[in-house]
């Protein structure tokens, strides 16, 4: 980050895989043709940036097959994609998609993948977003960001948001989407944010972020999600203001080669104003030294969340700097967090050697659009979070709640 990052998060330290969206190519095999038809005008081309170029405001274009990018999109737009593992594909260098400010822009039934980042305008260290950089208001419906790969170039020493970048001017809604197996790895720098990077307002709901990897010798933060926020960059104050509900954060890790703080690795959340909040969220099996599953420097709310099963030698499922409200929720450590467990809370935890295992399944296909854990039969989690109605009528595949007799913690209804 910047030196005002720096300084603060130092005061601070002071105080499996979706089934893939394309088809398989084999060698000397090129992918299936870009074609993107414009359903107002009817005209089909063989290029997006010409299709995006050539449409009005309010323009719906259909993309089937790989478009190779990157693309630029200044207008009011929805991109969606048709016919078998539509793809938009990154260049040499670049986000594959970035959308400016003031443009409101929908991408729907799309692949992203293979961006490489680029220039961070406002810091003067950083290669940034290599999947998507959003500075309008943007929303993912059913879209996969997966393989964008970041490292430095230049005299950029340091990599923030391989997957999605949604910036301080952002607005970002991701739904029934998925975010996997980017990395963000920046030997002698910082590494951050290797799936989804927040200084805006983000929604995220019914969406898997999975895989995701960081490696930073400086540091290395995030490497599912990283939420910035309350922090002065060089011409703007980030937002951070982060929601994330029926979705699943599993399998991130955040790794160095040195001594370097390694903090979050399914959520990090800097924002020591913005309250994090998780609702209906399992987070498990990520790992990080700090917060394997969530660190969150500010305050957090909690309701139905299921975190456990992470790694870490310091609170391996947890830390927070308060916990502003906890409900329904299980954690398989406590310490870190240190909700109130029993009473009217519905809460459960354990400890460190006393660990509440979660009992879930594989990270794999259980029904709807995104990868999810299933409860397994025996999972404390089950019927625990109340009865109906349940704070949120569906799960993260859409089956309706409850299912048994009560209602399930985590983004995972048992029928």
């Amino acid at each position: 980050m910047p030196s005002q990052r720096r300084l603060i998060a130092a005061m601070l330290s002071i105080a499996v895989a979706l089934p893939v969206a394309s088809v398989a190519v084999a060698p000397g095999v090129s992918a299936a043709t870009c074609s993107v038809t414009n359903t107002r005008s009817g005209a089909t081309v063989t290029s997006l940036k010409t299709a995006i170029k050539t449409a009005k405001a309010g323009d719906t274009l259909k993309v089937k097959g790989t478009c190779k990018g990157p693309f630029s999109i200044g207008k009011n737009l929805k991109v969606t994609g048709s016919g078998t593992a539509p793809t938009l594909l990154g260049g040499t260098s670049g986000s594959v998609v970035t959308v400016a400010k003031g443009a409101k822009v929908t991408i729907a039934g799309l692949t992203i993948r293979g961006g490489k980042g680029a220039v961070c305008a406002d810091w003067s260290d950083f290669i940034c977003g290599g999947g998507v950089l959003n500075k309008g208001k943007l929303t993912l419906d059913k879209v996969i960001v997966r393989d964008n790969d970041i490292v430095p170039a230049g005299d950029r020493d340091s990599v923030f948001a391989a997957g999605i970048y949604n910036t301080y001017t952002g607005s970002l809604t991701i739904k029934g989407s998925t975010i996997r197996d980017n990395t963000a790895i920046a030997a002698g720098g910082w590494a951050q944010a290797a799936g989804i990077g927040n200084e805006g307002v983000m929604l995220i709901t019914s969406s898997t972020i999975s895989g995701n990897r960081t490696s930073g010798d400086s540091e290395s933060d995030g490497a599912g999600i990283f939420n910035a926020g309350n922090l002065t960059e060089t011409n703007h104050d980030a937002v951070g203001s982060l929601t994330i509900t029926n979705s699943t954060v599993s399998g991130n890790r955040v790794e160095t080669t040195t001594s370097a703080n390694l903090r979050g690795g399914g959520i990090f959340s800097e924002s020591s104003a913005q309250t994090l909040v998780l609702e209906y969220v399992t987070v498990t099996q990520n790992d990080a030294d700090e917060g394997g599953g969530v660190h969150s420097v500010g305050p957090l709310h909690l309701v139905g969340a299921l975190i456990a099963g992470n790694k870490g030698p310091s609170g391996p499922d947890c830390i927070a700097g308060d916990v502003l409200s906890a409900s329904d929720t299980l954690l398989g450590v406590n310490g870190g967090c240190g909700i109130t467990v029993g009473g009217d809370t519905g809460n459960q935890a354990g400890g460190i050697g006393d660990l509440l295992a979660p009992e879930l399944g594989p990270l794999a296909k259980n029904g709807g659009p995104t990868q999810t854990h299933a409860l397994l039969t025996g999972s404390p989690a089950i019927d625990a979070a109340g009865d109906a109605p349940c704070y949120t009528f569906k799960d993260q595949r859409g089956v309706t709640r409850p299912k048994g007799t009560a209602c399930d913690i985590g983004a995972f209804e048992k029928g």
